[in-house]
């Protein structure tokens, strides 16, 4: 919750390296999601930090104009989704397709959809949609479920890419994941 007359809390974390953990860095009060409201924000902390911040990777849900201004600010950051804010966009798709509960629960259990954040990118619409499919029970609801996937391929894997939310190449590449975040 944010106080009246603003829209969210934007929270900067940073890894501390003496202890190994993510800490809050700043947090910014914003009345706008718009792209140049998250610029402005971004280069106070910017500015307020002596222009130190040099980030190999930010994790931050999936706003367009939020990730447009991290791109902007920081040309070389690796963005990386929000894997929680991921799985939740999933969740909030199958509720609004009316998709049984139970099954949704089921798809939603560890091992089966998030798998597709894991296994190598080009292997995500064939054998990794089929893999999963395969874990669940579409009874009653093979039309909603069809539905589902092609708002996947087409959100998911069109409009976002799933490198935003594929974490395969990092893990190949050596940076560890903890805890939803990175670490180099």
């Amino acid at each position: 919750m944010v106080p009246r007359l603003f829209t969210q809390c934007l929270i900067v974390m940073m890894r501390d390296p003496g202890v190994g953990v993510y800490v809050p860095a700043t947090y910014v009060l914003m009345d706008s999601k718009q792209q140049d409201a998250y610029w402005n924000a971004l280069n106070y902390v910017i500015v307020q930090t002596g222009r130190l911040l040099e980030p190999a990777t930010v994790t931050c849900d999936f706003e367009h104009g939020l990730m447009n201004a991290i791109t902007e600010q920081f040309p070389l950051v690796k963005i990386v989704g929000c894997l929680f804010h991921w799985k939740q966009a999933l969740r909030r798709k199958m509720v609004e397709l009316r998709i049984a509960r139970p099954q949704i629960s089921a798809v939603l259990r560890p091992g089966v959809i998030d798998v597709l954040t894991i296994i190598p990118v080009d292997q995500i619409a064939d054998k990794g949609i089929r893999f999963v499919r395969a874990q669940m029970d579409e009874t009653g609801n093979k039309t909603k479920w069809d539905a589902f996937w092609r708002y996947f391929r087409k959100t998911w894997m069109t409009s976002y890419g799933a490198d935003l939310w594929n974490v395969n190449s990092m893990t190949e590449s050596g940076i560890d994941l903890q805890n939803r975040t990175t670490t180099r």
